[in-house]
């Protein structure tokens, strides 16, 4: 896939190049699909949601920790993923 930039703008984009736009270099290609979300963003978008741990933790309350066990060791293999900058 080729990726033109307008240099304007700075926005890259794909397709047929417009005129006055450019080919993108490779290192403004890496800077566009880099992941840029802080941490805390990239956890947040991994960790269970708030049901599946309020559901873990009724269960775990009547006796059936097993959920509750999965829930944190999938919690810890994210914070581990991304840990704090």
């Amino acid at each position: 896939m080729t990726y033109f930039i307008n240099d304007k703008t700075k926005m890259i984009y794909t397709g047929d190049m417009r005129q006055g736009d450019r080919p993108a270099t490779s290192d403004e290609i890496t800077e566009l699909l880099r992941d840029k979300r802080t941490y805390s963003q990239k956890r947040l978008s991994e960790y269970p949601s708030v049901g599946d741990m309020i559901d873990a933790f009724c269960k775990a309350k009547a006796g059936d920790e097993s959920e509750l066990t999965d829930l944190m060791q999938r919690r810890q293999e994210i914070k581990n993923k991304y840990p704090k900058e």
